[in-house]
């Protein structure tokens, strides 16, 4: 409480850069968790998330490297864990996976069709991320400095996108979305009949070495 009111939310940078949390109880008043409210406590490693949360977006755990585990209360009607990383209710959003994890892929569960911004951040032991048919939404920042991916996999039915050496592409191959590998140096060759090239593409690509453009973008 504050002032006799009960505290609802937890908000942009509430815990920004946090040396010391290692594990965090939300309380049963907060209905909303925003903004970047744990970035950057690198020695997070657990979450309790009580049935009144309602509301997570902004990306509020973002760069907790360390984080393992968040656990949703069953009776919560908003969101779900599966093994430890944080869903939907209904399992069709994926809101972020736990980067402490020491596991070299993570298949994105069937169903799933929304991936939200940074689910996968700084998840140093990830190689390869797997996208089932169903996801139709994977934005340019659902994936960021994610140093040891080799790329991602799609299910050949995906509707929307296809992987090109381990790169995401647009399901018609001409759009060049998001450049998933990064832990070697890469040379990066763009296929011809690309035609265009996403926002943010490369975007904090460090071993990028060099790219070649074909004539069709």
């Amino acid at each position: 409480e504050y002032k006799g009111l009960p505290v609802t939310e937890i908000s942009v940078w509430a815990f920004r850069s946090s040396d010391i949390l290692r594990s965090v109880t939300i309380s049963e008043s907060i209905e909303r968790i925003v903004g970047s409210a744990f970035f950057d406590c690198n020695k997070l490693e657990s979450v309790n998330i009580p049935k009144s949360v309602n509301y997570i977006a902004g990306a509020p755990f973002e760069s907790c490297n360390s984080l393992k585990e968040i656990i949703v209360d069953p009776q919560n009607e908003y969101y779900c864990s599966i093994d430890g990383n944080l869903f939907s209710k209904d399992k069709s959003e994926l809101v972020f996976y736990t980067p402490g994890k020491a596991q070299a892929e993570f298949i994105i569960p069937e169903g799933v069709s929304v991936v939200h911004k940074s689910a996968f951040s700084h998840c140093e032991f990830l190689k390869n991320i797997v996208l089932p048919a169903t996801v139709t939404e994977f934005p340019h920042d659902a994936i960021m400095f994610c140093n040891s991916l080799q790329g991602i996999s799609i299910d050949e039915n995906n509707p929307t996108y296809r992987a090109i050496d381990g790169n995401l592409y647009s399901k018609d191959g001409k759009t060049f979305l998001k450049f998933c590998v990064s832990d070697e140096k890469i040379d990066l060759v763009i296929p011809d009949g690309v035609t265009s090239i996403s926002a943010f593409a490369a975007y904090y690509c460090d071993d990028l070495t060099s790219v070649v453009i074909p004539e069709t973008v």
